[in-house]
């Protein structure tokens, strides 16, 4: 999984792993870490302690204790070379001088979601996390819900779920508000209830479905019903888009919380997905000013295509609407250009009408296949993208059954061609699309070759 060169997006820098920039920047105390025994147990040295105005920040520092229990260690290091830029005066080129190609582009929702909280001071790494509980998240008893007083705190560590022998559907979604753009209620409960920041990371690392919105609800409901699996075979689990920082809990108190797509993908429910799982995400995120796939940020890019190496299927909704809708082919062209690579990892799932003759989302060539709306009111690529995890789901199962699971690159290309085949006109242009059924997926997988098992 080793990458050669050094990408930079935004206010991200993904260093490889044998750097010896981001070394000088560890051991010069450039890069600010509450974990300096993690970081010296990935890189093999110790970290000086940051300096008053450090530029850097691990994009994973907030899940270090995660990452160290469930990422096996030859493969820690990728993880621990995603920087994220908090210095205000950092340069690009100071750090990266042979970087050809260097441009920015719009940050994605990785890191804090919010580039300001850490450019101005930081806490004593001795004593960040054994802190008492600011009074700021010691809400009133009159706001817990009456439904989750004694709950209790759910364990999800992979050494414990890599035991169970059912295979696992993990949607990444928003948990429930209790006002716009906000989930307040959820953590100040959570952490009242635990007494800890760590509690509340754990609860959004594996929500309840109490506590997610109806749109995820709907969305797991559609995908497990398309996988035609009892629960016998079947686990399912949600896991938070939505994550506050720890480090400005402790300088702000409550704040609430933002998408933090770094923080869902390195939750340790999906770091422990292992062959045969599928992981799907039915909300998209802007870049360049539209509803684009998840994959362009670029944490999700890196945990994805590690996912992937270990056969684990990863579903994105292609973003877009039956009102408002693009093709993402150049877009994801230039990232992966800047990414240096020339095939895209995960499945990108769009939607079309009841008719299969106009597209409801996003649209191209990168668009693996398409479904129509599985109920009346769920339509658009969240509908299709629930339906074709489903069928994934579905696939894979059957494949076991035959011998083995299917690999991702397999079951991607299934999805192309195991389909009704459809052409859509497209401002004045013809797109070719591919609208999955079980019936062709069955057939093309009895046609695969099953005498080696990988299971």
């Amino acid at each position: 999984m080793e990458m050669n060169l050094t990408i930079n997006l935004g206010d991200y820098i993904l260093f490889p792993e044998a750097s010896d920039t981001l070394k000088k920047l560890y051991l010069q105390g450039d890069v600010l870490t509450y974990h300096p025994k993690i970081v010296a147990g990935i890189f093999d040295f110790q970290p000086a302690n940051a300096q008053d105005d450090p530029g850097w920040v691990w994009a994973f520092d907030d899940h270090a204790e995660v990452i160290a229990d469930n990422v096996p260690k030859d493969d820690q290091k990728m993880f621990g070379c995603l920087m994220c830029r908090i210095g205000k005066t950092v340069s690009y080129m100071k750090v990266a001088p042979d970087f050809e190609g260097f441009r920015y582009a719009q940050l994605g929702l990785s890191g804090n979601g919010n580039q300001d909280w850490l450019a101005t001071g930081h806490f004593s790494k001795n004593d960040l996390f054994q802190k008492p509980m600011p009074q700021a998240l010691q809400p009133s008893v009159k706001l817990l819900p009456d439904n989750i007083i004694g709950r209790q705190r759910p364990v999800v560590y992979s050494n414990l779920l890599r035991k169970a022998s059912r295979q696992r559907l993990v949607h990444l979604c928003r948990p429930i508000a209790s006002a716009p753009g906000s989930v307040e209620f959820i953590m100040e409960t959570w952490a009242k209830q635990q007494g800890s920041v760590e509690a509340l990371f754990t609860f959004l690392d594996s929500l309840p479905s109490d506590f997610v919105n109806q749109h995820a609800k709907d969305s797991l409901r559609v995908a497990k019903a398309a996988t035609a699996m009892s629960d016998d075979s079947l686990s399912t689990a949600y896991v938070s888009l939505d994550y506050p920082s720890k480090l400005r809990i402790y300088k702000e108190g409550f704040y609430g919380a933002n998408v933090r797509f770094n923080m869902a993908f390195s939750s340790p429910v999906v770091l422990s997905l292992t062959k045969g799982d599928v992981l799907f995400i039915s909300e998209s995120a802007t870049y360049e000013e539209i509803k684009f796939p998840a994959i362009y940020d670029m944490a999700v890019f890196l945990i994805t295509r590690w996912l992937e190496a270990k056969e684990v299927t990863v579903l994105f909704s292609a973003g877009g609407s039956k009102r408002v809708r693009n093709n993402i082919d150049d877009r994801l062209a230039r990232l992966a250009t800047k990414y240096g690579i020339t095939n895209w990892p995960g499945i990108i799932v769009g939607g079309v009408d009841n008719d299969g003759k106009q597209f409801q989302s996003n649209y191209g060539t990168a668009v693996t296949c398409y479904a129509k709306p599985p109920a009346e009111n769920f339509d658009e690529s969240s509908g299709a993208t629930a339906s074709i995890a489903g069928l994934a789901m579905r696939a894979q199962a059957y494949a076991r059954s035959r011998g083995r699971f299917l690999r991702p690159m397999e079951l991607k290309q299934l999805l192309r061609s195991a389909g009704q085949q459809v052409s859509i006109l497209e401002n004045n242009v013809g797109y070719s699309a591919s609208l999955p059924n079980w019936t062709l997926i069955q057939k093309a997988i009895d046609q695969l070759n099953f005498s080696t098992s990988t299971l």
